[in-house]
């Protein structure tokens, strides 16, 4: 190969039998059969330089493989509910709820329902935001 790989993309697969990898290096691709540069890895010692590369990228590709899992682990933490517009359906059923339980001590007029509503939004975004915090 004499050309330099421009976007490249590591894919490290864990062989299930052994305690070794197969390491693939694409030119931006996600697939481990388009890999322009191939390596099997495992931790064997022995006095030769090819196994000290072979503990070397064994090690590598382990530590790439626990730094991806911690990624998605994270990202997953991250992914948190979209709080809806203050004049969607979701925000108007649910301050009707309220309005409702509130009622039952006597009417409230529109304007003293609006300002409920927004009320209610605001309170809604304070206890998200405080969700989102406690969890990052």
């Amino acid at each position: 190969m004499s050309n330099k790989i421009e976007n490249p993309v590591v894919i490290v697969h864990k062989r299930q039998n052994s305690d070794s990898y197969a390491v693939a290096i694409t030119n931006g691709s996600n697939n481990f059969h388009d890999g322009l540069l191939f390596v099997g890895v495992n931790p064997v010692e022995n006095n030769d330089q090819f196994a000290v590369f072979s503990m070397a990228g064994y090690y590598m590709a382990a530590e790439i493989e626990s730094l991806r899992r911690r990624i998605d682990e994270l990202e997953s933490k991250s992914e948190f509910p979209v709080l809806p517009e203050l004049g969607s359906q979701e925000i108007n059923e649910a301050a009707w709820s309220l309005h409702n339980s509130l009622v039952a001590n006597g009417p409230i007029n529109a304007s003293q329902f609006n300002n409920l509503k927004t009320s209610f939004y605001e309170a809604l975004k304070v206890a998200v935001a405080s969700n989102i915090e406690k969890t990052v």
